[in-house]
């Protein structure tokens, strides 16, 4: 009987252990891990499963309905957390998915830089992408707007008409839609402030590479119910802000943009205003004072009114009067409340 020759290690054959299957939730994971960790130092990680959506995140307000939590990392950024988003966002776009950053301080452990500080990076499904609107509902409540502000602004010139010529006001008034004309100035003037207030939201935003909508004008043609003509405007933020410096900037550049319009306008309508005389027990409209207001009329006028026995005839004027709506409105957006600007 022969023996085999032993062989060497060189000589002897490879036994090809096979690996386990890896699965597409690993792949997954692993993905994404990478992904974070060129912008955090990773401490702990948590992936959910989707039986475990019960205990994800608390609802995100702006996110979808079909969003739930994939993903949670906590650790230190490796760079501030404005620039670690933007560099992250770009390759979540291409799985659809959508990163929250949360920093979770430690209070044992003070610290001096915004890298020092832990953060926790969210990883969500259900990322947002707005389809297209279509424009013309915006040109239509655009064109109802000019026309209730139209009618206020006929108004107002056929009341100033009235007081020199009642027999020329009444002929007017007759022929009202005829007439429409003589209330451009208010219209455009007014329609100019919000119009520049809504764009400068709008353009903030796309420069931020955000989804918004078109200025919608909203139109109040009742001029018993009031003598504005129209309750504003507004666009429709479709995508959560990406964090606080994105919705200040969004926020501000409405109101600033705005009274970059309002204010010359003002000045300009209140120097073609009527100062008037205050008669006890003669009711008159008195429109409201506020520090920049009062300040217009102060340096228009080189004295303060109301004094008692004078006040500027507001309504004499077209343009005094879209200046002084267009503040009003400035003011009442900065209330910080809701979907309003200093909310």
């Amino acid at each position: 009987m022969l023996n085999e020759t032993a062989s060497t290690r060189e000589d002897r054959p490879i036994v090809r252990v096979p690996l386990p299957p890896v699965s597409q939730a690993e792949v997954l994971h692993n993905e994404l891990r990478q992904l974070v960790a060129t912008v955090m130092q990773v401490e702990e990680e948590a992936f959910i499963e989707p039986q475990q959506h019960e205990e994800e995140l608390p609802a995100q307000p702006g996110f979808g309905l079909q969003s739930h939590l994939v993903a949670t990392f906590e650790g230190r950024l490796l760079i501030d957390a404005e620039t670690a988003y933007q560099q992250l966002d770009p390759q979540l776009d291409k799985l659809n998915y959508i990163a929250v950053f949360r920093p979770t301080p430690k209070p044992t452990t003070p610290a001096l830089f915004t890298a020092d500080i832990p953060h926790t990076i969210h990883i969500l499904t259900g990322r947002l992408k707005p389809t297209p609107r279509p424009w013309w509902p915006n040109l239509l409540l655009f064109l109802l707007t000019l026309f209730s502000v139209l009618m206020v602004g006929t108004t107002m010139a056929i009341s100033t008409i009235g007081e020199t010529d009642p027999a020329l006001a009444r002929q007017l008034n007759d022929n009202f839609l005829l007439e429409l004309w003589r209330g451009f100035p208010y219209a455009a003037s007014l329609l100019l402030i919000l119009g520049a207030h809504e764009l400068g939201h709008y353009f903030a935003a796309r420069r931020h590479n955000l989804a918004v909508t078109l200025p919608y004008f909203i139109p109040l043609p009742f001029l018993n119910l009031t003598i504005i003509g129209t309750m504003g405007a507004f666009i429709q933020l479709r995508q959560p802000m990406r964090n606080r410096k994105v919705l200040f900037d969004v926020g501000a550049s409405g109101p600033l943009v705005g009274l970059l319009f309002a204010i010359p306008i003002l000045f300009i309508g209140l120097s073609s205003a009527q100062l008037g005389q205050i008669i006890p027990g003669v009711p008159y409209l008195y429109e409201g004072d506020s520090l920049l207001y009062a300040f217009a009329k102060t340096l228009t006028f080189g004295r303060f009114v109301p004094d008692g026995a004078w006040d500027v005839m507001v309504t004499s004027s077209q343009l005094a009067w879209a200046g002084w709506t267009g503040l009003l409105v400035t003011a009442l957006n900065l209330i910080p409340i809701g979907q309003l600007d200093g909310g």
